[in-house]
């Protein structure tokens, strides 16, 4: 079985419709702009994220020769 191939453009265009969907239903008060954000988000509310070395990680990731 095959992976479907999606374009830049479709995902491009399903994003369009996405952000004007969600605001339409912010101007209709279907839904609280803290409500789509909470939808939105990557991370549950309030979920606490820790970097245990930044420094390391920045200098490993960016300052590579």
């Amino acid at each position: 079985m095959s992976t479907p191939i999606v374009t830049f453009r479709e995902l491009d265009r399903e994003h369009r419709s996405e952000v004007a969907r969600d605001a339409e239903r912010l101007h209709t008060a279907q839904i609280t702009p803290r409500a789509l954000q909470s939808e939105n988000a990557i991370l549950p509310p309030n979920t606490r994220v820790r970097v245990r070395d930044l420094i390391g990680y920045a200098k490993k990731a960016y300052l590579q020769k």
